[in-house]
Order: C-alpha cells, then sequence, then structure tokens
C-alpha cells in the first residue's frame, strides 16, 4: 500500500504543504528500493522526517565555522574532502532528506542515481524533492537497512548511521513513534470501524424490536425462538466489537444460528394456522442462512463490515413480513 498524503501529515504536521509535493516522490523512490513494507516504512520515514525537519529543510543548516568541520580536520578526511581549507564543507553539505555529506558520499550518489559526476558541479540537484527523496532510499538501500529495520534492530540501524547522521537519539524516539503508527494505526482504525458497525447493528435490531413487539406478543412459539435468536445474535454482536472483527460475525456461528432456527420453525403442530406460521419462520431462516454465507464467503475484506449490515438489514425485513403474514 502506498502512502498517502493523510499519512505523512499524521505522522509529520509540520511538513504542510511539503507533504503533497513529497508523496509521490516517496512513493516512487521507497518502491525503487524496496523499501515496502510497515516495518521499512516506518524506519526510513522516522530517518528522513528528523533529517529533514519533517520535509522542512532539504540542506543542512550553518554558517562558515559551523561547515568548516566538512572542510578540513579528521571528519572532512573521512568524508573525502581535500586535506586544504577550500570550501569543500561548505560546498558539500548535507543536502537531501537524508543529508548526504562530504566529497565521497556526493561522488557515490551522483554515480549512483545519475551515472555521471554531475552532483559534483551541482550538488544542489539533492535540494530538489526528486532527488532528495532518491538519495535517501538510496543510502537506505546501499547500506541495507532494510534488513536492519525487518528485524526491529534499532541497535543496528543506530549502528550503522552513526558515522552519518547526527542526533541519534532523536531520530530514534521518531522511529519508535512512527514505527507505532503504522503497525498497529491501520488496526485501531479497522477495528473502530468495525465497533462501529456493531454498534450500528444492535441499534438496527432494537429498533426492530420496538416495532414488532406487539405483533410477537400473540405468537408465545415465535416468542421463543425469536428471544434465542436474538441473545445468539447479541452474543455475535459483542464479541466482534470486543475483538474488532465485525467481518467475522457472519461466519459459522450466526449461520449454525440459522440452521437452528430453521430446524425449530420446522417443528410445529398439526394445526393449519400453525403449519403456515412454520413455513412461513422456516423461509426466513433459510433467507439468514443463505444471505449469512454469502458473507462469509468475503470473510477478510474491509468492505465486508458494511456488505453484512445491508445483509443483516434484508435478512431482518425478510423475517418480519413472513411473521407478519403468518401472524395474520
Amino acid at each position: 500500500m502506498e502512502l498517502t498524503e493523510q499519512q505523512l501529515l499524521r505522522n509529520m504536521p509540520n511538513a504542510r504543504r511539503q507533504a503533497g509535493v513529497f508523496v509521490p516522490v516517496l512513493n516512487a523512490a521507497m518502491s525503487r528500493h524496496q523499501i515496502n513494507t510497515p516495518q521499512r516504512k516506518a524506519a526510513f520515514l522516522a530517518q528522513i522526517g528528523h533529517e529533514s525537519g519533517q520535509l522542512q529543510f532539504l540542506r543542512e543548516l550553518g554558517g562558515d565555522n559551523y561547515l568548516a568541520k566538512y572542510d578540513t580536520g579528521p571528519l572532512a578526511e573521512r568524508l573525502g574532502s581535500t586535506p586544504a581549507p577550500d570550501g569543500e564543507g561548505q560546498r558539500y553539505r548535507g543536502r537531501g532528506l537524508i543529508q548526504i555529506t562530504g566529497r565521497k558520499n556526493y561522488q557515490v550518489c551522483s554515480a549512483a542515481l545519475f551515472g555521471d559526476q554531475r552532483l559534483m558541479e551541482k550538488p544542489e540537484l539533492l535540494e530538489q524533492p526528486e532527488w532528495a527523496a532518491e538519495s535517501a532510499a538510496w543510502f537506505w538501500w546501499v547500506r541495507e537497512l532494510n534488513a536492519l529495520a525487518d528485524h526491529g534492530d534499532f541497535a543496528g540501524l543506530n549502528a550503522v548511521l552513526l558515522k552519518a547522521l547526527p542526533y541519534l537519539l532523536a531520530a530514534g524516539l521518531a522511529f519508535a513513534a512512527l514505527f507505532g503508527a503504522y503497525t498497529h494505526g491501520v488496526t485501531v482504525t479497522d477495528n473502530k470501524w468495525k465497533a462501529a458497525n456493531a454498534d450500528q447493528a444492535l441499534l438496527k435490531a432494537k429498533g426492530l424490536a420496538a416495532e414488532t413487539g406487539k405483533a410477537r406478543t400473540t405468537e408465545q412459539g415465535w416468542q421463543q425462538n425469536s428471544n434465542q435468536v436474538g441473545k445468539d445474535a447479541r452474543v455475535q454482536i459483542a464479541a466482534a466489537a470486543a475483538d474488532g472483527i465485525v467481518a467475522d460475525a457472519a461466519g459459522d456461528g450466526v449461520r449454525d444460528a440459522a440452521i437452528k432456527l430453521a430446524a425449530a420453525a420446522g417443528n410445529v403442530s398439526c394445526d393449519t394456522g400453525a403449519i403456515e406460521r412454520g413455513a412461513a419462520a422456516t423461509r426466513a431462516a433459510m433467507v439468514l442462512s443463505e444471505l449469512f454465507q454469502r458473507a462469509d464467503k468475503r470473510a477478510g475484506e474491509l468492505a465486508k463490515a458494511f456488505d453484512q449490515s445491508r445483509i443483516a438489514a434484508m435478512a431482518c425485513e425478510a423475517s418480519y413480513d413472513a411473521i407478519a403474514k403468518s401472524i395474520d
């Protein structure tokens, strides 16, 4: 599933309008570099969110004095800069969503992204959204950070990033927050929707009971069966709401209840009126069974929750019509 603008803003609210700009290029870059699971995306987005100030800064901030550390000295040497104070530290400052820094890293990144050394002449290219995202995904992939993200190896991620990226504690906290959002956010949202559908179904059942109460009181035999089915249905709905899986409420348990109803409805006396009422109730039970079997075939789909509500309404209407006719 691709990243959406809403998801990005939920985790990087300071991105504001930049979110819409970066969503397509991030999706393309993550796809090309196999950042394609919730764990991988969470780790990657946490890191780039920290490094870029939530997509606001694509160039490392700081004056000449601050950037001089990339120009001369041990850090400059490690990053491949010339020993002379010639301004390379300022020229090859951190850029992109993951802050590619230093002559050596620019050379390797340029060869990977363009097949030439154009970044050495135009390092500002990494400040463009497309190449800012692409360079970050390349950095992630070439250092094999996907494998570490797969195993939740935060210490390993930090160890790899330590040589190039500062403020790892803050990045780690951001990683934890985004990891939770990606691995649990969708489940929580789905559960809320399913619980809401369960509540809606229960309200519909209560409304139907109120409307048909007078008619049902005239038929004691039906009342007993109806009470039992209603009790079973409420148990199913309560269990579904607790588990957050209303979709499974149309499974074996409900189908068994419909079959039991058909059997109970068919066990009537020889009285002509009772036979007619039993036949009508049996047909209603068969409708319940058939409809819930249809719903069960779609188990596992999120859209089934809405389909079940429609089927439940159809079943209740069919049952009520059959019972009303038998009472008349």
